[in-house]
């Protein structure tokens, strides 16, 4: 029986991103059949002297560190992105292999981290989360392999591709890892990285892998909350007013038929806090149109982004 290969990008990245190490199912966004699987893998090593990348090294033997040393040392998040489809056949693999270009393979790669990010923002309720411009991508590759192989940080065939903005020269067919017939994928090897933070409950995990393979879908209102939160920290009151307004319009309608006993006893108070919103929106709104800016009631802001925030927290808490 021939083997089922799978194709897949990688992607270097400075240690930045906000997903929790591990693998995750992607649906397609559009509900059609597609599927991807990304692992996300951090790790740490030595910084160089050099800006050549490459595979980090095995781990050198145990020994006590010492401070020079661990102020010394470098995390990168590689982000692998493998195709739920398998290849049409091992003999044309390597054909398929060769047209994948740097801009294609940014584009899969990205494909998969914006909706991790996103996930991530939406899971830990926190407008800070945010994605990764591409162009803070350190080094990329493309290769297949058979899934057992890839599960573990292995591969049948992969490649280096030249960045756009990388002015080392790198050939078509130069490959990476050492010679054999079965090639290691770089992060897959090296020393893992605790990762902490908002994201490392076993509850918005969960949530993240519900968002991620269509399980789940996002409320409105959890997206407009988060950009009233940023609006509201940035001193940007008047924009704050406006979104947090049509954040609780969002929910009053996706919170309506919440079964959750907690959240029936809070819907009362958005609708009260919605209509002051609602005023003082609309009041925002002429006073710009008139060329008179209208005064912006903070402390109801604050107090309005709380409720809404503990009301999602409870639907969170009582998921039916």
């Amino acid at each position: 029986m021939s083997p089922r290969l799978l194709a897949f990008v990688q992607v270097k990245l400075p240690a930045m991103l906000s997903v929790p190490d591990g693998r995750w199912l992607l649906r397609a966004a559009d509900g059609g059949e597609g599927h991807q699987v990304a692992i996300v893998h951090t790790v740490e090593v030595p910084s160089a002297p050099t800006a050549a990348i490459a595979p980090p090294a095995p781990p050198a033997p145990a020994r006590t560190p010492d401070r020079d040393c661990e102020s010394h040392r470098e995390r990168f998040t590689f982000v692998t992105v493998v195709d739920g489809d398998p290849l049409p056949s091992p003999e044309t693999a390597g054909e398929v292999l060769a047209r994948i270009e740097a801009e294609e393979a940014i584009d899969i790669a990205f494909g998969a981290i914006d909706r991790l990010c996103e996930a991530c923002r939406i899971a830990a309720a926190d407008d800070r989360a945010g994605t990764v411009d591409r162009r803070a991508t350190l080094a990329l590759w493309a290769g297949y392999g058979e899934g057992e192989q890839l599960s573990v940080g292995r591969s049948t065939e992969a490649r280096r591709l030249r960045l756009p903005a990388d002015e080392q020269s790198i050939g078509p067919s130069q490959s990476l890892g050492p010679s054999q017939s079965t090639r290691q994928i770089p992060s897959m090897r090296a020393r893992r990285s605790h990762r902490r933070g908002l994201l490392a409950g076993a509850a918005a995990q969960e949530r993240i892998a519900a968002l991620l393979s269509g399980r789940e879908v996002a409320l409105i209102c959890e997206e407009l909350v988060l950009r009233a939160s940023s609006d509201l920290k940035a001193g940007r009151y008047a924009h704050c007013a406006i979104e947090l307004e049509r954040a609780y319009a969002a929910a009053l309608s996706e919170l309506a038929d919440h079964p959750g006993v907690a959240l029936a006893g809070r819907y009362a108070e958005l609708q009260r806090l919605h209509q002051h919103l609602a005023a003082q929106a609309a009041g925002i709104v002429a006073g710009a149109g008139a060329g008179e800016p209208s005064p912006v009631d903070r402390s109801m802001l604050s107090s309005a982004l709380q409720s809404l925030q503990a009301a999602l927290r409870a639907r969170r808490l009582l998921k039916p």
